[in-house]
């Protein structure tokens, strides 16, 4: 048997005295004195009026804060979150990112160190369409040699993504290059 807190509080009392429901000491009311105050007006204390006001004041600044809150944070989400029609209109229901991620170019550019190409190969096997399960399958890392950027120039960046995207797709298998 599993020993509870509440056998431990009622180890050593009697049941009875659970049960009693008078008190031996006397409670008294505390009487309601008349303050008079440094300018010569009487005031009443001990009535709780005055700490109920201020809870009231405090449950209503809570409460407008909180709102005011909400109202901010949905002003951010609307501003920036972009329109859905735009995604639908593109054919991206679902918000992934589209388009060419050139953010490697400007590294690249910015730090004129190499880029080291990996091509990883299998990966489609391990996560298949319309599964959130992904699948143990051997992979294949295939590293290729560096790239130098110490000659790259900003107004030829569509030319160095299309030189990286086909040595990419040289290095595919025929099942995974994409499509012409």
């Amino acid at each position: 048997m599993v020993n509870t807190e509440g056998g431990v509080l009622l180890r050593h009392r009697r049941f009875e005295s659970l049960l009693n429901t008078r008190s031996s000491q006397s409670v008294e009311e505390n009487p309601k004195v008349a303050v008079k105050d440094g300018l010569g007006e009487t005031t009443r204390t001990g009535d709780g009026w005055v700490s109920a006001i201020i809870s009231w004041i405090r449950i209503v600044t809570c409460f407008l804060s909180m709102m005011v809150t909400t109202f901010v944070w949905a002003i951010i989400m609307v501003v920036l979150i972009p329109w859905p029609y735009e995604r639908i209109r593109q054919g991206n229901i679902y918000g992934h990112v589209t388009g060419r991620m050139l953010g490697f170019v400007h590294l690249a550019l910015q730090s004129r160190l190499p880029i080291v190409p990996m091509v990883l190969t299998g990966t489609h096997l391990a996560w298949r369409k319309g599964s959130l399960h992904v699948r143990p399958t051997p992979l294949t890392v295939k590293y290729l040699p560096p790239i130098s950027t110490e000659n790259w120039k900003v107004d030829k960046i569509d030319d160095y993504v299309t030189m990286i995207h086909n040595i990419y797709a040289e290095h595919l298998p025929v099942t995974q290059r994409p499509l012409p």
